[in-house]
């Protein structure tokens, strides 16, 4: 079998996804989102940018720590209870699986799946250059863990 870029099992899976008109995380804004806007005082005239990375941590990290302005904010979430650790195989992210969507099935890409512990959390953060100003769990649409941290740049 011909070896594929991991993140075309995304891309796969977002096309189907979107072809067949499934919202992942349902259409109302993550409540952690809207709690740290106004806790941080984040004025409207704000640029904010959402991203979700999925394996691309590091390189996520990295992004936020390089783009935050001076005083500025940013919001990373990440699947966990805090104390679980657990990663799937990335090599089984083609491998075809059926997933339950309301009332149907859709056959989708596995993908993958890594979670850390709130040390190995704060660990990422600080190697790439952040500094948590605030962190604890929430839950989202579809995950009920999940780790938070508010973020700033650190001092270089």
């Amino acid at each position: 079998m011909k070896k594929r870029p991991y993140y075309e099992a995304y891309d796969k899976r977002y096309r189907i996804a979107h072809e067949k008109g499934i919202c992942w995380l349902g259409e109302e804004p993550s409540a952690i989102v809207l709690q740290a806007l106004e806790r941080w005082a984040v004025p409207r005239e704000s640029s904010i940018l959402e991203l979700g990375c999925g394996e691309g941590r590091d390189a996520f990290y990295r992004f936020v720590a390089a783009h935050l302005t001076e005083g500025g904010v940013g919001l990373i979430c990440s699947m966990g209870n805090g104390t679980t650790q657990r990663q799937t195989d990335p090599t089984e992210a083609f491998r075809m699986r059926y997933r339950d969507y309301g009332e149907e099935k859709i056959r989708l890409p596995a993908t993958s799946c890594r979670m850390v512990s709130f040390p190995v959390f704060r660990d990422e953060l600080r190697r790439n250059g952040l500094l948590r100003l605030e962190e604890g769990m929430t839950a989202v649409s579809g995950f009920s863990d999940m780790m938070y941290a508010v973020v700033g740049r650190a001092n270089r």
